[in-house]
């Protein structure tokens, strides 16, 4: 193989191979007296709640 020949597989590759970006992941943390978030389908929501007394 040559030089052009590899240049040429090179854009083949290209052509072919699907190029996808993954969606960006978050995570949100908030505490109990914080209202919620409008949240995406990419997004995860942590509600820290306070100690609870137990009797």
């Amino acid at each position: 193989m040559n030089f052009k020949d590899l240049e040429r597989l090179q854009r083949r590759i290209e052509k072919v191979q699907q190029v996808k970006k993954p969606p960006t992941l978050r995570m949100v943390v908030i505490d109990e007296n914080t209202p919620e978030p409008e949240l995406d389908q990419w997004t995860l929501c942590l509600k820290i709640e306070g100690k609870k007394e137990f009797n």
